[in-house]
C-alpha cells in the first residue's frame, strides 16, 4: 500500500503529474491544506484541495483524506506534523495481523510505504517533510526502504520581467 503526503500548494501540476506519468501506485493520499495568508489565497488552497481529492479519486482510484497544516511557514511545526504523519501512515493498522491483507484490501503494515511530495509548499514545509522523513530513515533503519521523498519540477518556473 502506498500513502502519498502531499502538501497543497498553487502548482496543480506538481501535485498529481507525477503520480500519473510514472504509473504510481497510489492507495491513500493525505492532502495538507495551509490556513494562512491572504483570504484569496486560501480560498484558492482550498479550490485546488477539491480539485485534487476529487483527481485522485477518479484517476487514481486513491482514498483521498484532507487535513490542516495551521501555518506553512512554521518549520517546527511542520516538522513535528510531519514526522508524526509518516510515523502513524507506517504503523498504521486496521485491525489485520502484520502477514495478511486486510479485508478492506489494505497490504501487511510492513509493505507500506510512504511517499512525501517535497515540491508544492513553501519551503519551510518542504524542508521540515524531508527533514523529518529522513530522520525517521535514520531512526527505524528497518523500515528506510519505505520511506521515500520526491520532487517534480514545473514545466516552466514563474518568471518575472526585468525592467
Amino acid at each position: 500500500m502506498q500513502t502519498h503526503i502531499v502538501p497543497v500548494g498553487f502548482d496543480y501540476d506538481r501535485m498529481i503529474a507525477p503520480l500519473i506519468r510514472d504509473q504510481f501506485d497510489v492507495d491513500r493520499v493525505i492532502l495538507l491544506e495551509g490556513t494562512v495568508g491572504s483570504e484569496a489565497n486560501v480560498e484558492y488552497s482550498r479550490n485546488i484541495a477539491r480539485k485534487l481529492e476529487q483527481d485522485f479519486q477518479n484517476l487514481l482510484g486513491a482514498e483521498t483524506v484532507r487535513e490542516q497544516l495551521d501555518d506553512v511557514y512554521d518549520y517546527d511545526a511542520a516538522f513535528e506534523r510531519a514526522f508524526d504523519l509518516i510515523n502513524a501512515e507506517l504503523d498504521r493498522d486496521d485491525g489485520a495481523d502484520d502477514t495478511e491483507v486486510t479485508p478492506d484490501g489494505d497490504a501487511p503494515a510492513d509493505e507500506r510505504e510512504v511517499w512525501v511530495n517535497l515540491c508544492s509548499m513553501p519551503r519551510p514545509v518542504s524542508f521540515a517533510f524531508a527533514t523529518a522523513a529522513h530522520s525517521i530513515m535514520v531512526e527505524r533503519q528497518a523500515d528506510r526502504d519505505r520511506i521515500h521523498t520526491y520532487y517534480t519540477a514545473p514545466e516552466k518556473y514563474l518568471e518575472t520581467e526585468l525592467a
